[in-house]
């Protein structure tokens, strides 16, 4: 009895030993470790751990020691993995993932949610889109802050912390959850006094005789869509060419050519007065909207919760 009392008793020093080494090593290490590799830097981090850069990089190297392996090369550039810090960068990812998650989580159900939610969207779906259900959902979850970047820059999630994203689609192939919410058709669109200054309706014959106000990257040409019917008009005459539906569509307004636009961010500005759809039967575009997250096994319930509010609303 004696023998298996003292087995028991060192049993559970060299346990809670163990434990003590693996919960320093997590404190000092690991996680600073894991963002390092996710962010592709010491500096990038710093700045997220909210650390001076020293010190993030003098915890990787104290892990470094305590394994007795080096994880990670360094270069003036850039710092890459070595294959042992690729196998301990795989063996932890879904750990700290998983502690991270079951933290946000603790004490979190769906009638109470709480934490900060940071989304990215473009300036015209925030404006027009979302922010009446942000509204909506911080009347819902007062808990909840709420982080909005209105940006028509493709955003990292991972680097810049972000928890959800809204995208127009057709969207590249890529590690993150992509999941339809919303789709759009477009029209042509022109204010009453840029119409008037044809002597008559503008038809198919005749649309390639204005001024057309592009997006970025669009071509010089337009389709058109009337049932099964497809009708390309190109060549066309561009006035300018913006990266911002919300200016595209101010120009529209101000006379100053004919632009293809989202039914969406037009409906108040028609029902004004303000513009008026140019070959209303014929559709020029069609959007679809997505959201994109880094994780469907490990989505946090405060996200969770704005995914389903935007779904019942749009």
């Amino acid at each position: 009895m004696r023998k298996n009392r003292i087995l028991l008793v060192v049993y559970s020093c060299s346990y809670f030993t163990k434990y003590r080494i693996i919960r320093s090593m997590y404190l000092d290490g690991i996680y600073v470790f894991i963002k390092v590799v996710q962010l592709g830097s010491f500096t990038l981090a710093a700045k997220r751990l909210n650390m001076p850069v020293t010190t993030v990089s003098g915890r990787v190297s104290q892990l470094e020691q305590k394994l007795g392996v080096t994880l990670l090369t360094r270069t003036t550039r850039k710092i890459s993995l070595t294959l042992e810090g690729e196998r301990f960068y795989r063996g932890c990812e879904n750990a700290i993932s998983e502690l991270e998650y079951a933290h946000e989580e603790l004490g979190t159900s769906k009638e109470h949610v709480s934490g900060t939610l940071k989304i990215t969207a473009p300036r015209d779906v925030v404006r027009f889109l979302l922010m009446d259900i942000v509204l909506e959902f911080k009347k819902k979850y007062p808990d909840i802050e709420v982080e909005m970047m209105a940006t028509n820059r493709l955003v990292d999630l991972a680097i810049e912390g972000i928890d959800l994203a809204v995208r127009v689609g057709p969207l590249k192939e890529s590690s993150l959850i992509q999941s339809k919410i919303f789709s759009s058709s477009a029209h042509l669109y022109a204010s009453p006094k840029y119409l008037n200054t044809f002597s008559s309706s503008l038809s198919l014959k005749t649309i390639g005789d204005a001024e057309f106000l592009l997006y970025t990257g669009q071509k010089e040409q337009i389709e058109l869509m009337k049932g099964d019917a497809t009708y390309l008009i190109s060549d066309l005459i561009t006035s300018v060419k913006v990266d911002d539906m919300e200016l595209l569509k101010e120009l529209a307004i101000n006379a100053k050519g004919i632009a293809s636009l989202p039914d969406f961010i037009c409906l108040e500005d028609v029902k004004k007065g303000r513009l008026l759809r140019v070959l209303p039967s014929f559709t020029s575009e069609q959007y679809h909207y997505y959201f994109l997250y880094p994780s469907a096994k490990f989505l946090p319930q405060r996200v969770r919760s704005f995914i389903d509010m935007a779904r019942e609303s749009l």
